[in-house]
């Protein structure tokens, strides 16, 4: 069995790097689309203003997540776009 482990810094995450790189390119948190599939993608699906939990994501993910899409290996990213109305 493999295992895999984060080591985060109790005020350093992905969702604050959304929430500076929002800030700096002047974009609405609105306006921003996170995907994401483990736990260390948690604050970034809740700081941006639509977050997908990839069909593959750990499952205590999927209740951070607004939205939750297929796998990343069955176009997880392309589908969750598309129910967006972004891709035909």
């Amino acid at each position: 069995m493999q295992h895999c482990y984060d080591v985060i810094r109790d005020h350093v995450n992905k969702g604050i790097g959304v929430e500076f790189l929002l800030k700096k390119l002047g974009i609405k948190r609105e306006e921003s689309i996170a995907f994401g599939d483990g736990m260390n993608d948690r604050e970034m699906l809740k700081s941006a203003g639509e977050g997908f939990a990839m069909g593959n994501a750990h499952p205590d993910l999927f209740q951070y997540a607004k939205h939750k899409t297929t796998a990343v290996t069955n176009s997880g990213i392309f589908n969750g776009l598309k129910s967006l109305g972004l891709l035909k």
